[in-house]
Protein backbone atom coordinates (compact mmCIF):
# COMPACT_ATOMS: atom_id res chain seq x y z
CA UNK A 1 0.00 0.00 0.00
CA UNK A 2 1.39 3.31 -1.27
CA UNK A 3 2.71 5.79 1.98
CA UNK A 4 0.98 8.34 -0.03
CA UNK A 5 -2.52 7.60 0.77
CA UNK A 6 -1.87 7.30 4.81
CA UNK A 7 -2.19 10.95 6.35
CA UNK A 8 0.49 12.09 8.49
CA UNK A 9 -1.13 10.60 12.01
CA UNK A 10 1.81 12.25 13.47
CA UNK A 11 1.78 14.20 16.78
CA UNK A 12 4.19 16.84 15.31
CA UNK A 13 3.08 19.40 17.49
CA UNK A 14 4.52 17.91 20.64
CA UNK A 15 8.05 19.32 22.14
CA UNK A 16 10.44 16.41 21.87
CA UNK A 17 14.24 15.78 23.21
CA UNK A 18 16.70 14.95 21.56
CA UNK A 19 16.95 11.28 21.58
CA UNK A 20 12.49 11.13 21.83
CA UNK A 21 10.76 9.84 19.14
CA UNK A 22 7.79 11.34 17.70
CA UNK A 23 4.44 9.83 18.56
CA UNK A 24 2.92 8.75 15.44
CA UNK A 25 -0.23 6.68 15.15
CA UNK A 26 0.29 4.81 12.27
CA UNK A 27 1.00 1.84 14.33
CA UNK A 28 -2.20 1.29 15.50
CA UNK A 29 -2.70 1.03 11.50
CA UNK A 30 -0.97 -2.44 11.71
CA UNK A 31 -1.90 -6.04 13.20
CA UNK A 32 0.78 -6.20 15.92
CA UNK A 33 2.14 -2.62 15.78
CA UNK A 34 0.70 -0.98 19.23
CA UNK A 35 2.65 -3.32 21.14
CA UNK A 36 5.85 -2.56 19.33
CA UNK A 37 8.21 0.25 21.17
CA UNK A 38 7.95 3.37 19.92
CA UNK A 39 11.16 3.98 18.59
CA UNK A 40 11.16 0.71 16.83
CA UNK A 41 7.40 1.21 15.00
CA UNK A 42 8.60 2.91 11.84
CA UNK A 43 11.54 0.79 11.20
CA UNK A 44 9.67 -2.30 11.13
CA UNK A 45 6.75 -0.47 8.83
CA UNK A 46 9.31 0.02 6.70
CA UNK A 47 10.79 -3.08 7.09
CA UNK A 48 7.60 -4.81 6.28
CA UNK A 49 7.51 -7.01 9.89
CA UNK A 50 4.63 -5.73 10.21
CA UNK A 51 2.30 -6.62 7.30
CA UNK A 52 0.13 -4.92 5.24
CA UNK A 53 -1.38 -1.73 6.09
CA UNK A 54 -5.43 -2.43 7.82
CA UNK A 55 -7.40 0.40 6.03
CA UNK A 56 -10.51 -0.55 7.60
CA UNK A 57 -9.08 0.92 10.77
CA UNK A 58 -8.18 4.56 9.03
CA UNK A 59 -11.01 6.40 9.82
CA UNK A 60 -11.18 5.73 13.25
CA UNK A 61 -7.59 6.15 13.74
CA UNK A 62 -7.96 10.03 11.99
CA UNK A 63 -10.59 10.61 14.45
CA UNK A 64 -8.38 9.84 17.41
CA UNK A 65 -5.04 11.76 15.79
CA UNK A 66 -7.82 14.74 15.08
CA UNK A 67 -8.67 14.93 18.32
CA UNK A 68 -5.56 14.72 20.42
CA UNK A 69 -4.17 17.34 18.05
CA UNK A 70 -7.45 19.25 19.26
CA UNK A 71 -5.73 18.75 23.09
CA UNK A 72 -2.32 19.86 22.21
CA UNK A 73 -3.50 22.86 20.52
CA UNK A 74 -6.13 23.79 23.33
CA UNK A 75 -3.16 23.56 26.04
CA UNK A 76 -3.72 20.19 27.58
CA UNK A 77 -1.09 18.53 29.90
CA UNK A 78 1.82 16.57 28.08
CA UNK A 79 1.21 13.88 31.26
CA UNK A 80 -2.38 13.74 29.81
CA UNK A 81 -1.46 13.43 26.11
CA UNK A 82 1.19 10.78 26.71
CA UNK A 83 -1.36 8.72 28.86
CA UNK A 84 -4.02 8.79 26.23
CA UNK A 85 -1.69 7.54 23.66
CA UNK A 86 -0.24 5.14 25.80
CA UNK A 87 -3.40 3.81 27.04
CA UNK A 88 -4.96 3.83 23.03
CA UNK A 89 -1.93 0.87 22.99
CA UNK A 90 -2.68 -0.95 25.34
CA UNK A 91 -6.21 -0.94 23.83
CA UNK A 92 -5.11 -2.00 20.20
CA UNK A 93 -2.33 -4.05 21.40
CA UNK A 94 -5.23 -6.45 23.45
CA UNK A 95 -7.69 -6.34 20.47
CA UNK A 96 -4.78 -8.14 18.40
CA UNK A 97 -3.74 -10.16 20.42
CA UNK A 98 -7.83 -11.64 20.90
CA UNK A 99 -8.49 -10.97 17.06
CA UNK A 100 -11.28 -8.00 18.15
CA UNK A 101 -11.45 -5.46 14.76
CA UNK A 102 -11.08 -2.20 15.21
CA UNK A 103 -12.84 -0.42 13.28
CA UNK A 104 -15.52 2.56 13.58
CA UNK A 105 -18.66 0.13 13.83
CA UNK A 106 -16.74 -2.80 15.57
CA UNK A 107 -14.41 -0.31 18.27
CA UNK A 108 -17.60 -0.71 20.50
CA UNK A 109 -17.93 -3.97 21.14
CA UNK A 110 -14.25 -4.45 21.48
CA UNK A 111 -14.23 -1.99 24.22
CA UNK A 112 -17.01 -3.35 26.03
CA UNK A 113 -14.73 -7.22 25.67
CA UNK A 114 -11.60 -5.57 26.96
CA UNK A 115 -13.23 -3.58 30.00
CA UNK A 116 -14.72 -7.44 30.87
CA UNK A 117 -11.02 -8.78 30.52
CA UNK A 118 -10.07 -6.15 33.13
CA UNK A 119 -12.53 -6.43 35.57
CA UNK A 120 -11.41 -10.23 35.72
CA UNK A 121 -8.02 -9.62 35.96
CA UNK A 122 -8.77 -6.92 39.12
CA UNK A 123 -11.09 -10.19 40.59
CA UNK A 124 -7.92 -12.30 39.90
CA UNK A 125 -5.52 -9.55 41.93
CA UNK A 126 -3.29 -9.44 38.76
CA UNK A 127 -4.34 -5.33 38.15
CA UNK A 128 -5.02 -2.55 40.89
CA UNK A 129 -8.96 -1.40 40.27
CA UNK A 130 -7.85 2.34 40.10
CA UNK A 131 -5.27 1.33 36.85
CA UNK A 132 -8.02 -0.07 34.92
CA UNK A 133 -10.54 2.74 35.82
CA UNK A 134 -7.86 4.94 35.07
CA UNK A 135 -7.50 3.22 31.59
CA UNK A 136 -10.97 2.70 30.80
CA UNK A 137 -12.14 5.84 31.20
CA UNK A 138 -9.58 7.31 28.86
CA UNK A 139 -10.43 5.15 26.41
CA UNK A 140 -14.06 5.43 27.24
CA UNK A 141 -14.16 9.14 26.80
CA UNK A 142 -11.32 8.92 23.08
CA UNK A 143 -14.14 6.74 21.70
CA UNK A 144 -17.09 8.34 22.41
CA UNK A 145 -15.53 11.83 21.33
CA UNK A 146 -14.06 10.44 18.32
CA UNK A 147 -18.00 8.86 17.87
CA UNK A 148 -19.84 11.47 19.06
CA UNK A 149 -21.67 9.24 21.57
CA UNK A 150 -23.39 11.37 24.11
CA UNK A 151 -23.78 8.86 26.85
CA UNK A 152 -20.75 7.58 28.48
CA UNK A 153 -19.91 3.75 27.80
CA UNK A 154 -18.29 2.51 30.71
CA UNK A 155 -21.81 2.62 31.65
CA UNK A 156 -22.29 -0.25 30.15
CA UNK A 157 -20.08 -2.06 31.91
CA UNK A 158 -19.20 -4.06 34.93
CA UNK A 159 -16.24 -2.13 36.21
CA UNK A 160 -17.66 -0.24 39.61
CA UNK A 161 -16.11 2.99 40.13
CA UNK A 162 -13.00 2.66 43.06
CA UNK A 163 -13.93 3.46 46.40
CA UNK A 164 -12.03 6.07 47.60
CA UNK A 165 -10.78 5.89 51.16
CA UNK A 166 -9.80 8.98 52.76
CA UNK A 167 -8.76 7.96 55.94
CA UNK A 168 -8.13 10.30 58.87
CA UNK A 169 -4.35 10.30 59.56
CA UNK A 170 -3.45 9.73 63.47
CA UNK A 171 -1.61 10.96 66.01
CA UNK A 172 0.87 8.17 65.14
CA UNK A 173 0.71 8.34 61.53
CA UNK A 174 1.20 12.38 60.98
CA UNK A 175 4.08 12.71 63.58
CA UNK A 176 5.74 9.65 61.58
CA UNK A 177 4.98 11.52 58.32
CA UNK A 178 6.93 14.68 59.80
CA UNK A 179 9.20 12.67 61.13
CA UNK A 180 10.03 11.44 57.67
CA UNK A 181 9.97 14.81 55.56
CA UNK A 182 12.50 16.62 58.49
CA UNK A 183 14.72 13.39 58.17
CA UNK A 184 14.54 13.63 54.28
CA UNK A 185 15.54 17.11 54.62
CA UNK A 186 17.91 17.04 56.51
CA UNK A 187 19.64 14.68 54.04
CA UNK A 188 19.29 17.21 51.56
CA UNK A 189 20.84 19.73 53.86
CA UNK A 190 23.81 17.31 54.40
CA UNK A 191 24.20 16.58 50.96
CA UNK A 192 24.14 20.43 50.18
CA UNK A 193 26.80 21.37 52.65
CA UNK A 194 29.24 18.90 51.40
CA UNK A 195 29.33 19.23 47.67
CA UNK A 196 30.65 22.89 47.60
CA UNK A 197 32.24 23.81 44.60
CA UNK A 198 35.72 22.96 45.61
CA UNK A 199 34.74 19.57 46.96
CA UNK A 200 33.12 18.32 43.24
CA UNK A 201 36.19 19.65 41.63
CA UNK A 202 38.46 18.13 44.38
CA UNK A 203 40.07 14.63 44.60
CA UNK A 204 37.63 11.50 44.00
CA UNK A 205 36.01 9.46 46.00
CA UNK A 206 33.91 12.46 47.46
CA UNK A 207 32.09 11.51 50.88
CA UNK A 208 29.22 13.25 52.15
CA UNK A 209 28.29 12.41 55.60
CA UNK A 210 25.09 12.67 56.69
CA UNK A 211 24.06 13.42 60.54
CA UNK A 212 22.86 9.52 62.02
CA UNK A 213 23.62 7.57 58.77
CA UNK A 214 26.03 5.97 56.79
CA UNK A 215 28.35 8.49 54.39
CA UNK A 216 27.59 8.78 50.88
CA UNK A 217 30.73 7.61 48.66
CA UNK A 218 30.36 9.34 45.36
CA UNK A 219 32.87 8.59 42.29
CA UNK A 220 31.08 10.40 39.89
CA UNK A 221 30.36 8.14 37.14
CA UNK A 222 33.73 6.38 38.23
CA UNK A 223 32.94 2.16 39.94
CA UNK A 224 34.84 2.11 43.23
CA UNK A 225 38.34 0.43 42.29
CA UNK A 226 37.21 -2.70 44.14
CA UNK A 227 34.07 -3.77 41.82
CA UNK A 228 36.61 -3.13 38.44
CA UNK A 229 37.21 -5.97 36.74
CA UNK A 230 40.12 -4.97 35.20
CA UNK A 231 41.81 -3.92 38.35
CA UNK A 232 41.65 -7.49 39.87
CA UNK A 233 44.83 -9.24 40.55
CA UNK A 234 44.11 -11.43 37.91
CA UNK A 235 44.42 -8.98 35.44
CA UNK A 236 47.48 -8.36 33.45
CA UNK A 237 49.77 -5.34 34.55
CA UNK A 238 49.53 -3.63 30.97
CA UNK A 239 45.95 -3.93 31.35
CA UNK A 240 45.68 -2.95 34.81
CA UNK A 241 47.94 0.23 34.44
CA UNK A 242 46.09 1.31 30.99
CA UNK A 243 42.81 1.13 33.14
CA UNK A 244 44.62 3.27 35.79
CA UNK A 245 45.64 5.45 33.65
CA UNK A 246 42.37 6.06 32.40
CA UNK A 247 40.25 6.45 35.65
CA UNK A 248 43.27 9.34 36.33
CA UNK A 249 42.90 11.05 33.60
CA UNK A 250 39.09 11.12 34.07
CA UNK A 251 39.97 12.24 37.86
CA UNK A 252 42.26 15.00 36.64
CA UNK A 253 39.65 16.58 34.72
CA UNK A 254 37.69 18.58 36.38
CA UNK A 255 35.27 19.59 33.89
CA UNK A 256 31.37 19.12 33.62
CA UNK A 257 31.47 16.75 31.98
CA UNK A 258 33.06 14.07 34.30
CA UNK A 259 31.87 15.98 37.19
CA UNK A 260 27.84 16.64 36.08
CA UNK A 261 26.65 13.50 38.54
CA UNK A 262 27.70 15.59 41.44
CA UNK A 263 26.82 19.04 40.32
CA UNK A 264 23.14 17.34 39.16
CA UNK A 265 23.18 15.71 42.88
CA UNK A 266 24.00 19.19 44.45
CA UNK A 267 20.67 20.83 42.08
CA UNK A 268 18.19 18.12 43.12
CA UNK A 269 19.17 19.04 46.43
CA UNK A 270 18.91 22.64 46.35
CA UNK A 271 15.20 22.96 44.24
CA UNK A 272 13.39 20.43 46.63
CA UNK A 273 14.89 22.73 49.24
CA UNK A 274 13.12 25.31 47.51
CA UNK A 275 10.51 23.72 46.80
CA UNK A 276 9.81 23.18 50.35
CA UNK A 277 9.81 26.14 51.49
CA UNK A 278 8.35 28.39 48.83
CA UNK A 279 5.55 25.76 47.66
CA UNK A 280 6.24 26.20 44.00
CA UNK A 281 5.09 23.52 41.58
CA UNK A 282 8.07 21.97 39.93
CA UNK A 283 7.55 23.01 36.39
CA UNK A 284 7.65 26.60 37.74
CA UNK A 285 10.66 26.19 39.23
CA UNK A 286 12.40 24.61 36.26
CA UNK A 287 11.55 27.45 34.40
CA UNK A 288 12.93 30.48 37.21
CA UNK A 289 16.08 31.99 35.11
CA UNK A 290 18.78 33.15 37.38
CA UNK A 291 19.65 36.68 36.78
CA UNK A 292 20.36 39.57 39.64
CA UNK A 293 18.17 39.35 42.79
CA UNK A 294 17.55 41.68 45.50
CA UNK A 295 15.95 40.57 49.10
CA UNK A 296 13.74 42.37 50.81
CA UNK A 297 13.09 41.34 54.49
CA UNK A 298 9.20 41.27 55.61
CA UNK A 299 8.44 40.21 58.88
CA UNK A 300 9.32 36.31 59.01
CA UNK A 301 9.88 36.31 55.59
CA UNK A 302 12.07 37.55 52.68
CA UNK A 303 10.73 38.95 49.25
CA UNK A 304 12.89 38.20 46.50
CA UNK A 305 13.15 40.21 43.36
CA UNK A 306 14.35 40.11 39.92
CA UNK A 307 16.97 43.16 39.60
CA UNK A 308 17.64 44.39 35.70
CA UNK A 309 20.60 46.09 34.55
CA UNK A 310 21.28 47.41 37.80
CA UNK A 311 18.45 49.07 38.81
CA UNK A 312 17.11 49.30 41.96
CA UNK A 313 13.32 48.14 41.07
CA UNK A 314 12.78 44.71 40.33
CA UNK A 315 9.83 42.56 39.88
CA UNK A 316 9.01 40.03 43.15
CA UNK A 317 8.90 36.40 41.76
CA UNK A 318 8.62 34.43 45.01
CA UNK A 319 8.78 34.77 49.14
CA UNK A 320 10.94 32.55 51.25
CA UNK A 321 11.99 32.09 54.71
CA UNK A 322 14.70 34.18 56.38
CA UNK A 323 15.70 31.02 58.02
CA UNK A 324 16.27 29.67 54.42
CA UNK A 325 17.71 33.31 52.85
CA UNK A 326 21.23 32.36 53.71
CA UNK A 327 20.79 28.85 52.10
CA UNK A 328 19.47 30.39 48.86
CA UNK A 329 22.26 33.30 48.90
CA UNK A 330 24.68 30.33 48.55
CA UNK A 331 23.31 28.15 46.41
CA UNK A 332 23.43 31.54 44.07
CA UNK A 333 27.21 31.69 45.08
CA UNK A 334 27.92 27.90 44.09
CA UNK A 335 26.12 28.66 40.54
CA UNK A 336 28.42 31.43 39.84
CA UNK A 337 31.44 29.03 41.35
CA UNK A 338 30.46 26.22 38.75
CA UNK A 339 28.31 28.00 35.89
CA UNK A 340 29.86 30.36 33.24
CA UNK A 341 27.62 33.95 33.08
CA UNK A 342 25.90 32.50 29.95
CA UNK A 343 23.61 29.89 31.90
CA UNK A 344 20.38 31.37 32.28
CA UNK A 345 18.72 28.79 34.17
CA UNK A 346 18.58 28.94 38.17
CA UNK A 347 18.20 25.03 38.46
CA UNK A 348 20.55 23.90 35.10
CA UNK A 349 20.62 20.23 35.19
CA UNK A 350 23.42 18.96 33.11
CA UNK A 351 22.51 16.69 30.66
CA UNK A 352 25.75 14.95 28.27
CA UNK A 353 24.15 12.81 26.83
CA UNK A 354 19.68 13.18 25.67
CA UNK A 355 18.65 16.36 25.72
CA UNK A 356 14.97 16.34 27.21
CA UNK A 357 12.34 18.19 25.60
CA UNK A 358 12.03 21.74 27.33
CA UNK A 359 9.53 21.25 30.50
CA UNK A 360 9.69 17.97 31.36
CA UNK A 361 9.90 17.29 34.77
CA UNK A 362 13.10 15.79 36.74
CA UNK A 363 12.51 12.27 37.98
CA UNK A 364 15.17 12.77 40.65
CA UNK A 365 16.92 9.25 40.39
CA UNK A 366 19.61 10.67 42.44
CA UNK A 367 18.36 11.32 45.31
CA UNK A 368 16.32 8.76 44.97
CA UNK A 369 19.08 5.74 44.34
CA UNK A 370 20.87 7.91 47.53
CA UNK A 371 17.19 7.80 50.14
CA UNK A 372 17.15 4.22 49.09
CA UNK A 373 21.28 3.50 50.06
CA UNK A 374 20.84 5.19 53.67
CA UNK A 375 17.23 3.78 53.95
CA UNK A 376 15.64 6.88 53.94
CA UNK A 377 11.86 7.87 52.18
CA UNK A 378 12.22 9.58 49.50
CA UNK A 379 9.76 12.54 49.37
CA UNK A 380 8.89 13.90 45.81
CA UNK A 381 7.85 17.43 45.21
CA UNK A 382 3.90 16.85 45.16
CA UNK A 383 4.13 15.59 49.09
CA UNK A 384 6.59 18.24 49.35
CA UNK A 385 4.16 21.07 49.00
CA UNK A 386 1.31 19.12 50.04
CA UNK A 387 2.76 19.09 52.97
CA UNK A 388 3.60 22.56 53.68
CA UNK A 389 0.13 23.35 53.03
CA UNK A 390 -1.39 21.02 55.75
CA UNK A 391 1.28 22.30 58.48
CA UNK A 392 0.45 25.92 57.34
CA UNK A 393 -3.63 24.62 57.88
CA UNK A 394 -2.93 23.03 61.16
CA UNK A 395 -1.06 26.05 62.54
CA UNK A 396 -3.99 27.74 62.20
CA UNK A 397 -3.18 30.02 59.47
CA UNK A 398 -6.51 31.18 57.54
CA UNK A 399 -7.43 29.35 54.60
CA UNK A 400 -7.57 32.47 52.03
CA UNK A 401 -3.71 33.02 53.19
CA UNK A 402 -2.54 29.53 52.50
CA UNK A 403 -4.48 29.61 49.36
CA UNK A 404 -2.52 32.39 48.36
CA UNK A 405 0.98 31.55 49.07
CA UNK A 406 0.10 28.04 47.48
CA UNK A 407 -1.12 29.70 43.83
CA UNK A 408 -4.32 28.11 44.40
CA UNK A 409 -8.10 29.32 44.94
CA UNK A 410 -9.16 28.55 48.00
CA UNK A 411 -11.98 25.90 46.79
CA UNK A 412 -9.11 23.72 45.45
CA UNK A 413 -6.70 23.96 48.25
CA UNK A 414 -9.40 22.83 50.29
CA UNK A 415 -10.89 20.02 47.33
CA UNK A 416 -6.96 18.86 46.50
CA UNK A 417 -4.53 19.59 49.07
CA UNK A 418 -6.03 18.99 52.51
CA UNK A 419 -5.86 16.25 54.40
CA UNK A 420 -7.69 15.20 56.75
CA UNK A 421 -6.49 15.14 60.21
CA UNK A 422 -7.96 13.61 63.78
CA UNK A 423 -6.79 16.61 65.93
CA UNK A 424 -7.65 19.33 63.75
CA UNK A 425 -11.01 17.28 63.46
CA UNK A 426 -11.22 17.37 67.22
CA UNK A 427 -10.41 20.73 68.15
CA UNK A 428 -13.23 22.21 65.10
CA UNK A 429 -15.24 19.81 66.65
CA UNK A 430 -14.79 21.35 70.35
CA UNK A 431 -15.25 24.88 68.83
CA UNK A 432 -18.38 24.11 67.22
CA UNK A 433 -19.94 22.80 70.17
CA UNK A 434 -19.06 25.68 72.32
CA UNK A 435 -20.72 27.65 70.05
CA UNK A 436 -23.81 25.94 69.83
CA UNK A 437 -24.58 23.28 72.54
CA UNK A 438 -27.29 24.66 74.76
CA UNK A 439 -25.67 23.19 77.62
CA UNK A 440 -22.12 24.29 78.12
CA UNK A 441 -20.12 22.94 80.66
CA UNK A 442 -19.32 25.93 82.83
CA UNK A 443 -15.88 26.01 84.83
CA UNK A 444 -18.36 25.79 87.95
CA UNK A 445 -20.59 23.09 89.43
CA UNK A 446 -23.56 23.15 87.48
CA UNK A 447 -24.54 23.93 83.81
CA UNK A 448 -24.71 27.14 81.59
CA UNK A 449 -27.69 28.47 79.51
CA UNK A 450 -25.98 30.89 77.94
CA UNK A 451 -24.66 30.06 74.13
CA UNK A 452 -22.55 32.59 73.25
CA UNK A 453 -20.26 32.64 76.90
CA UNK A 454 -21.29 35.92 77.71
CA UNK A 455 -21.83 36.00 81.63
CA UNK A 456 -24.34 38.39 83.68
CA UNK A 457 -24.76 38.91 86.87
CA UNK A 458 -27.55 38.34 89.23
CA UNK A 459 -29.60 41.44 90.38
CA UNK A 460 -28.65 41.97 94.31
CA UNK A 461 -25.59 40.60 93.89
CA UNK A 462 -23.01 41.75 96.65
CA UNK A 463 -20.45 44.16 95.70
CA UNK A 464 -17.56 42.03 97.08
CA UNK A 465 -18.72 38.80 95.43
CA UNK A 466 -17.24 37.26 92.40
CA UNK A 467 -17.91 38.49 89.16
CA UNK A 468 -19.03 35.40 86.55
CA UNK A 469 -16.26 35.77 83.71
CA UNK A 470 -16.71 32.04 82.29
CA UNK A 471 -13.23 31.05 83.94
CA UNK A 472 -13.71 31.11 88.02
CA UNK A 473 -16.00 28.70 89.41
CA UNK A 474 -17.06 30.96 92.04
CA UNK A 475 -18.36 33.46 89.42
CA UNK A 476 -20.61 30.81 88.16
CA UNK A 477 -22.39 30.72 91.69
CA UNK A 478 -23.72 34.46 90.59
CA UNK A 479 -24.48 34.59 87.11
CA UNK A 480 -28.04 34.92 85.41
CA UNK A 481 -27.34 32.04 83.56
CA UNK A 482 -26.26 29.56 85.87
CA UNK A 483 -28.22 26.43 86.26
CA UNK A 484 -28.71 23.51 89.11
CA UNK A 485 -29.03 19.91 88.04
CA UNK A 486 -31.41 17.62 89.66
CA UNK A 487 -28.68 15.05 90.56
CA UNK A 488 -26.87 13.31 93.51
CA UNK A 489 -23.50 13.84 91.94
CA UNK A 490 -24.31 18.42 91.89
CA UNK A 491 -25.12 17.87 95.04
CA UNK A 492 -22.15 16.25 96.08
CA UNK A 493 -19.97 18.62 93.76
CA UNK A 494 -21.30 21.71 95.83
CA UNK A 495 -20.45 20.50 98.85
CA UNK A 496 -16.82 19.33 97.78
CA UNK A 497 -16.48 23.28 96.78
CA UNK A 498 -17.91 25.22 99.47
CA UNK A 499 -15.17 23.14 101.64
CA UNK A 500 -13.09 24.14 99.24
CA UNK A 501 -13.99 27.51 99.90
CA UNK A 502 -13.59 27.11 103.52
CA UNK A 503 -10.08 26.11 103.35
CA UNK A 504 -9.30 28.90 101.11
CA UNK A 505 -11.00 31.39 104.11
CA UNK A 506 -8.83 29.40 106.57
CA UNK A 507 -5.76 30.84 105.43
CA UNK A 508 -7.63 34.73 105.03
CA UNK A 509 -6.06 36.86 107.57
CA UNK A 510 -8.29 40.24 107.87
CA UNK A 511 -6.96 43.82 107.82
CA UNK A 512 -6.18 45.12 111.31
CA UNK A 513 -8.03 48.28 110.11
CA UNK A 514 -11.36 47.65 110.18
CA UNK A 515 -13.34 44.27 108.74
CA UNK A 516 -13.57 43.41 105.89
CA UNK A 517 -15.69 40.39 104.26
CA UNK A 518 -13.50 38.05 102.14
CA UNK A 519 -15.60 37.11 98.72
CA UNK A 520 -15.10 33.26 99.88
CA UNK A 521 -17.31 33.96 102.82
CA UNK A 522 -20.37 34.73 100.10
CA UNK A 523 -18.94 32.06 97.53
CA UNK A 524 -20.05 29.85 100.93
CA UNK A 525 -23.51 31.39 101.63
CA UNK A 526 -24.55 31.02 98.39
CA UNK A 527 -23.67 27.41 98.29
CA UNK A 528 -25.49 26.90 101.26
CA UNK A 529 -28.37 27.78 100.60
CA UNK A 530 -28.37 25.58 97.53
CA UNK A 531 -27.94 22.89 99.86
CA UNK A 532 -30.61 24.39 101.82
CA UNK A 533 -33.40 24.64 98.86
CA UNK A 534 -32.42 20.63 98.04
CA UNK A 535 -32.94 19.89 101.25
CA UNK A 536 -36.50 21.19 102.10
CA UNK A 537 -37.31 20.63 98.66
CA UNK A 538 -38.01 16.48 98.56
CA UNK A 539 -36.89 13.50 100.64
CA UNK A 540 -34.78 12.19 98.17
CA UNK A 541 -32.79 15.54 97.72
CA UNK A 542 -32.64 16.03 101.19
CA UNK A 543 -30.70 12.32 101.68
CA UNK A 544 -28.10 13.72 99.09
CA UNK A 545 -27.47 16.59 101.21
CA UNK A 546 -27.17 14.31 103.72
CA UNK A 547 -24.89 11.82 101.77
CA UNK A 548 -22.62 14.86 100.69
CA UNK A 549 -21.89 15.93 104.08
CA UNK A 550 -20.69 12.58 105.03
CA UNK A 551 -18.63 12.51 101.98
CA UNK A 552 -16.98 15.14 102.82
CA UNK A 553 -16.45 14.55 106.55
CA UNK A 554 -14.77 10.89 105.58
CA UNK A 555 -12.77 12.94 102.99
CA UNK A 556 -14.28 11.74 99.90
CA UNK A 557 -14.39 14.80 97.80
CA UNK A 558 -15.54 15.15 94.09
CA UNK A 559 -13.28 14.26 91.28
CA UNK A 560 -14.05 17.89 89.67
CA UNK A 561 -12.35 19.14 93.44
CA UNK A 562 -10.34 16.49 95.28
CA UNK A 563 -6.98 17.44 93.78
CA UNK A 564 -6.90 21.03 94.32
CA UNK A 565 -8.54 20.04 98.35
CA UNK A 566 -5.53 18.00 98.68
CA UNK A 567 -3.11 20.50 97.29
CA UNK A 568 -4.82 23.23 99.56
CA UNK A 569 -4.58 20.73 102.57
CA UNK A 570 -1.12 19.70 102.13
CA UNK A 571 -0.18 23.49 102.32
CA UNK A 572 -1.99 24.42 105.24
Amino acid sequence: MPDSIIPDLRLIKLAYGTHETVIDLRNLLYLGGAAVRRDKTITKINSGELGEVLMERLPLVKLLHADLLSDISRGLRRSTINNRYKYTCYFYAWCDRNNHPITATSVVDGFYSWVESLTSEIKAKKIKHLTVYRQATAICFLISRALNIKRGLLRNTRLPKPKRNSRALGAKVDKQNLEETFEFGHMLLNIVDCLSAKAIMGKLPLIIHIHGRDSLTEWSSLRPPESVKGLGPETKSWVRNRNLATRAAWEAEKSHRTRFPLINLRIEAEILIFISQTGMNLSQAQELKRGRFRFQSSEDSINVFRVFKNRRQGEAIFKIYKEYGSVFKRYLKWLDEIFSQDEERLFPFITPYAIPREGKSRPFQAIQRRCKQLGIRCVKPLELRNTRINWLLRRGLDPNLTAEMAQHTKETLIRVYESPHHQVAAVEITKFHLVTDPAITPPGPGSCNQLHRTPKTIEGTPELAPQPDCISPAGCMFCFYHRDIDNQDYVWSLASFRYCKRLELDEYVPPRSGVESHPAVLVINRISSKLEAFSVSSEIRAAWVSEAKDRIREGRYHPNFDGLIQLMEMSS
